[in-house]
């Protein structure tokens, strides 16, 4: 088995999941994690779509150092989760 943490959001956004969901203290605890060689995701759900989504948080790290605040949908369909 494997041990990762992990959060959990929702929303309505038409085109993206943006970062402006996650709080402070979950960036802090996601960096933390990937520091110490963990695991860390972010499990997003599409109301409008009813999709899930798996989103490795190294991803959304490495997207936002890159100045960039949200993934679009049609980015992430290769992390749909069932």
């Amino acid at each position: 088995g494997t041990t990762f943490f992990a959060e959990v959001k929702s929303t309505q956004d038409k085109t993206a999941f943006r970062f402006s969901l996650i709080k402070d203290t979950q960036w802090v605890a996601a960096s933390k994690t990937l520091a110490a060689g963990g695991a860390y995701f972010f499990f997003v759900h599409n109301l409008l779509t009813d999709s899930w989504y798996r989103i490795p948080a190294s991803y959304v790290k490495i997207t936002r150092d890159a100045g960039v605040q949200s993934l679009p949908w049609k980015e992430l369909n290769s992390m749909v989760w069932n």
